[in-house]
């Protein structure tokens, strides 16, 4: 949604292209999308869907109002991130973003110019302990501060609990020290933080489980406050429900 709640903007996962609708008294109304002929977030033909695949759209928090639209598809990126690249955050300056990829299963810093070019803003880190965890790389979320980045990964192979790393950040925004925090379930898909980045909420979706962390501030340091919580046991399911996407209220 745009900062004034009046404009949603939606992805096309499987064939590309966007929707842009207005939002007013609980209604969405589809609004006209033109595409250049050289536009790469136009949509695919069905048969062509390996050439696309957006899956976030962010917004700048400056006064200037930009796209950066993330995507796996070779023609939709301004800059190549190898190993998939998933999800995104950005600074509230816009000046700043880190990516998780999915493949590789790593946090790739970046810096955004004026324009909005993309470059590399140092190195790329692996997510987890080296060798300790084979997965892909899932959500990634940059606490109120700016001082850290959390990132989850969703194993591909075993069945080893998965981990979330905390990256410090350089003043720069380029990765600083990880430390690892064991989310005793597998396939963290989803995550939030909640106002002020103290707590944060996580689905082990292999598991339909729920875990909340109360995070340290100065170190980054997560904490578990609660027992596992058995969503599918508290939803009285019949079949595996995969907690995967969270709102604090």
């Amino acid at each position: 949604m745009t900062s004034d709640k009046k404009t949603a903007i939606a992805l096309g996962y499987t064939n590309g292209g966007h929707t842009i609708a207005s939002y007013k008294d609980g209604k969405l109304e589809a609004l006209p999308v033109k595409y250049a002929d050289d536009d790469p977030l136009k949509p695919v033909p069905a048969e062509d869907t390996e050439s696309t695949h957006p899956h976030i759209v962010r917004r700048q928090h400056g006064a200037k109002f930009r796209l950066h639209i993330q995507a796996q598809g070779p023609e939709a990126i301004l800059l190549k991130v190898d190993g998939e690249p998933r999800h995104i955050q950005m600074n509230k300056a816009g000046t700043l973003a880190w990516v998780v990829t999915e493949k590789s299963s790593e946090v790739v810093p970046l810096s955004i110019a004026e324009d909005g070019q993309l470059s590399l803003n140092g190195d790329k880190k692996a997510l987890t302990e080296a060798g300790k965890v084979k997965g892909f790389g899932g959500e990634i979320l940059l606490t109120k501060d700016e001082k850290y980045i959390v990132a989850s990964n969703r194993q591909a192979e075993g069945n080893q609990n998965d981990f979330l790393t905390t990256f410090a950040l350089n003043k720069d925004g380029k990765l600083g020290a990880a430390q690892y925090t064991d989310t005793k379930g597998q396939k963290v898909r989803g995550m939030a933080f909640n106002d002020d980045s103290s707590l944060l909420v996580l689905g082990n979706g292999a598991n339909d489980t729920i875990a909340v962390y109360s995070r340290n501030s100065c170190s980054g340091t997560l904490t578990p406050i609660i027992d596992l919580f058995n969503f599918k046991d508290a939803t009285k399911a019949n079949a595996t429900v995969g907690p995967s996407a969270f709102l604090w209220m």
